[in-house]
């Protein structure tokens, strides 16, 4: 058996894992990646699926279907199947969503911070930690080489400080060494905001 035919045999096998792996890269914030993280992570993810499956046949006779997973992999004359792989996608699918709710909701580390087990907050940095939390609506933000100082409602911000991009809505700006106020730009209901912006820090 050649080596191209198995990598497409064990790429079609863990196809649930790449989804999965696809799914959750597209629905969080992380640090870049490499590349053999991507196939470790398609691996255990894959695995787990599967494993997801067999449960799901403890509980569910069918004499009809037999899973044959590893099967497979251990005998290349094994035929694999595509109702199973078919399955497995959808449990990947299903463990990615789950995942990713657990991540963006910082779950574990919640949990960490709760009993004392770590003092890390989840975020990439302390950017993402403090635009993300609940409490922060709105910012004052300084900019003293143009004396201007901008006052707003948070609508929408980059996931980390190196891009470090605000966009405001009903801004009001001001002087940023007298308080004077000046312009105010607010967003009307069914129209667009009339200035947006962003702040590189």
């Amino acid at each position: 058996m050649g080596i191209s035919e198995l990598s497409i045999r064990l790429l079609f096998l863990f196809l649930p894992g790449i989804i999965a792996t696809i799914i959750i890269d597209s629905l969080t914030d992380h640090n870049e990646r490499k590349s053999t993280d991507f196939f470790v992570y398609s691996f255990i993810l894959g695995a787990v699926s599967y494993l997801l499956i067999g449960v799901l046949t403890i509980f569910i006779k069918n004499e009809t279907w037999k899973m044959n997973f590893l099967e497979c992999i251990y005998d290349v004359n094994q035929k694999i199947s595509a109702i199973e792989v078919g399955i497995g996608c959808v449990s990947g699918i299903i463990i990615a969503l789950l995942v990713s709710y657990c991540i963006n909701n910082k779950l574990l580390h919640r949990f960490a911070r709760k009993y004392g087990i770590s003092r890390r907050f989840g975020e990439m940095d302390v950017w993402g930690y403090i635009f993300n939390s609940k409490d922060i609506e709105w910012v004052l933000l300084r900019d003293y080489d143009k004396d201007l100082m901008y006052e707003g409602w948070i609508g929408a911000f980059s996931s980390t400080v190196k891009e470090g991009e605000l966009f405001l809505r009903d801004v009001i700006v001001y002087s940023a060494y007298t308080g004077t106020s000046g312009r105010r730009f607010r967003k009307h209901p069914d129209t667009k905001p009339e200035v947006s912006g962003h702040f590189a820090g």
